[in-house]
């Protein structure tokens, strides 16, 4: 029962982890009305991969101490299949988010450029 009260707690932190990452991400994006110059538009572009980058790589660290913590907690061998299993089930949570992140990324530049609404 507590490996499983332990595991659950860490998807929850995962998931808000997520969240906070989705809305990190989005909130630095500029008004599309306005014109910028193109010094301008380089500089919000480096400041937004800038935020992105540190957005994932606080994420990351944070899932890490989330990850060691757990396995603290259950007792387990990280060779342990269990585990293994575990971490690569986290794993694919957060690539399915940061591949989500892409595609809604992708769709709102074709939306600025075509007008496609992210149809590709």
């Amino acid at each position: 029962m507590c490996l499983y009260v332990v595991l659950f707690v860490s998807h929850v932190h995962v998931c808000v982890l997520h969240m906070h990452f989705l809305r990190t991400i989005h909130t630095t994006t500029p008004p599309p009305s306005q014109v910028y110059t193109y010094q301008e538009l380089l500089t919000l572009a480096r400041d937004t991969i800038t935020t992105r980058h540190n957005a994932i790589a606080q994420g990351g660290r944070e899932i890490a101490a989330l990850l060691g913590t757990t396995l603290q907690a259950v007792g387990l061998a990280k060779s342990a299949r269990a585990w293994r299993e575990y971490v690569g089930w986290i794993s694919n949570m957060v690539y399915e988010g940061l591949v989500g992140v892409v595609e809604a990324s992708g769709g709102y530049i074709a939306t600025q450029v075509c007008g496609c609404g992210g149809g590709w």
